[in-house]
């Protein structure tokens, strides 16, 4: 078996850089959070003209897919805190239902694998997250999403620096 070669000098400037975005988000995670609707709405607009100029060349429902893209994505941009509110509440959805899904799979598998707990413990957790979520929406649309993204940036950038300290 192969052992990854790791650069140890790029992971570690990588985790330190990721640590600091991560604090940042934490600390104004309403910027963030605008910067990732501003992020989204930007692609959506420009998956929307790629689409519509396919259109040209692979019918009427790549047109079709177009002007929606666009259209939502020119939403996004011009009301972000109503796009912030409604991908807060899916995000709140989604840990809800694989809060319910994990836990029901490691129930499930207890008797046949040993590291049933760790499944067990994510999903209590994602499911204690989604109702954190719903318990404030839609005040906290404005900065839960930003402190998502900070909270796993600094994770992202601890695994590095971890990594960092291994290899050649």
């Amino acid at each position: 078996m192969e052992t990854i070669a790791v650069d140890r000098k790029t992971y570690r400037i990588g985790g330190i850089i990721l640590l600091v975005l991560g604090v940042l988000g934490m600390i104004v995670p309403g910027f963030y959070s605008g910067a990732f609707v501003f992020i989204v709405s930007v692609l959506l607009i420009l998956g929307g003209v790629i689409f519509f100029i396919a259109g040209f060349y692979g019918g009427w429902l790549n047109f079709l897919a177009g002007i929606i893209l666009i259209a939502v994505g020119s939403a996004m941009f011009l009301y972000p805190g109503g796009s912030l509110s409604a991908m807060t509440f899916i995000l709140g959805a989604w840990f809800l239902l694989m809060g319910v899904i994990t836990t029901i799979v490691a129930l499930a598998v207890r008797s046949d694998y040993g590291g049933w707990w760790s499944p067990l413990i994510t999903g209590i957790l994602s499911f204690i997250l989604g109702v954190l979520i719903f318990a404030g929406w839609p005040e906290n649309s404005d900065w839960i999403i930003g402190l998502f993204i900070g909270i796993e940036l600094f994770f992202d950038g601890m695994m590095l620096l971890v990594l960092s300290s291994y290899g050649e």
